[in-house]
C-alpha cells in the first residue's frame, strides 16, 4: 500500500503515525509548506520519503489524504488530481464537507473522492503534536460522491478500522450540520465567552486574575489554530450562520428560565443537560 499525504499538521501527523503503527510495511509520503517538518517525519520513521512539493512522487497512491486547513485543500486540488490514477481514492480530513465536493465538481474531477473526517482533535495544532493515540476509538466519517463504487469505500473502512477508529458513512450535508452543532458553534461560543470576559473585566484585570478551572475547560478550543478556524467559518458559513441564529433564540429561552426564579424550572434545567450530557460520556 502506497499512501501520500498533502499536508502534516495535528491530524494530517496523527493519521501517519497511526498508519505507519499498524502498517509497518506501508510506503508513506508526504508534502507540506514546512520542509523541517518533512525533516522530523523522516526522522522519526513517520514517513518514508519527504516531498518538498506536489510532484511526481504522487503517481500510482492508493490513498491520498488531503490535510491541510480546508481553503488551502481546495488550492491544493488544482496540484494533486495530475497525480490522481483511476485506483486512486482521494480524500481529505476536513471538518467541512460541501465545499470540497463542490470544488471537485467545479474542476470536472470524475476520480474517486471519499471525504472523511475523524472526529478527534487538540486545541493544540502542527506535526509536533500530533499523536497515533489521537485516533483511537474516534468515529471517522466518510462522505463517498456519487460515482464511488462500493468497494473503494469499503477499501477506506478498512484502512479506517486498522487503526482502530470507527467508520460511519453519511452524505455531506448531513455531516456538515453535525459538526456545526458538535464542534464548530462550541468553538465560537468559547472564543465569544473569552471576547464575554474581556468586555466585563475592569481596569484591574479582576475577571481575568480569578479565571480558574471552570473558565477555562469551558474556554479551552479558543486557543485552537486562528487559521483553521477562519477558514471553517468560511467554508461552513450558511449552517454556522443559521445554527447561531438558533443557539440566540435558545439563549433567550434560557434567560426567561432564569428570570421566574423558579426552582423547579432552573433545577430541571439544570438537571436535564446533566443527564444528557452524563449519557453521552459513559464509557468514553
Amino acid at each position: 500500500m502506497k499512501i501520500g499525504f498533502i499536508g502534516l499538521g495535528l491530524i494530517g501527523g496523527s493519521l501517519a503515525k497511526a498508519i505507519r503503527e499498524n502498517h509497518t510495511d506501508y510506503e508513506i509520503i508526504a508534502y507540506d509548506i514546512y520542509g523541517k517538518l518533512l525533516d522530523n517525519a523522516l526522522v522519526d520513521g513517520t514517513i518514508n520519503k519527504a516531498c518538498y512539493e506536489i510532484g511526481d512522487e504522487f503517481y500510482n497512491c492508493d490513498f491520498i489524504f488531503l490535510c491541510a486547513p480546508v481553503t488551502s485543500n481546495e488550492e491544493n486540488l488544482k496540484e494533486i488530481i495530475k497525480y490522481v490514477s483511476e485506483d486512486t481514492i482521494l480524500t481529505d480530513v476536513g471538518s467541512v464537507k460541501g465545499n470540497i465536493h463542490r470544488a471537485l465538481d467545479n474542476i470536472g474531477f470524475k476520480g474517486c473522492f471519499i471525504g472523511g473526517h475523524p472526529m478527534a482533535g487538540s486545541e493544540k495544532y502542527g506535526y509536533d503534536f500530533s499523536d497515533s493515540n489521537l485516533l483511537k476509538n474516534a468515529y471517522f466519517v466518510l462522505t463517498p460522491s456519487d460515482n464511488v463504487k462500493e468497494e473503494q469505500v469499503n477499501k477506506y473502512i478498512e484502512l479506517v478500522s486498522s487503526i482502530g477508529c470507527k467508520p460511519t458513512v453519511m452524505d455531506m450535508t448531513l455531516h456538515d450540520t453535525a459538526t456545526g452543532v458538535i464542534s464548530h458553534i462550541p468553538h465560537v461560543i468559547a472564543a465569544s465567552l473569552v471576547h464575554f470576559l474581556i468586555n466585563h473585566d475592569n481596569d484591574k484585570q479582576t475577571m481575568k486574575t480569578l479565571a480558574a478551572g471552570g473558565f477555562r475547560d469551558v474556554t479551552r478550543t479558543a486557543s485552537s489554530s486562528v487559521k483553521m478556524w477562519e477558514d471553517i467559518c468560511i467554508a461552513n458559513n450558511d449552517i454556522i450562520c443559521e445554527l447561531l441564529d438558533d443557539y440566540i433564540d435558545e439563549l433567550k429561552e434560557t434567560r426567561q428560565t432564569m428570570s421566574t426564579k423558579d426552582k423547579e424550572k432552573i433545577a430541571r434545567f439544570f438537571s436535564d443537560a446533566k443527564e444528557y450530557r452524563d449519557f453521552l460520556y459513559i464509557n468514553k
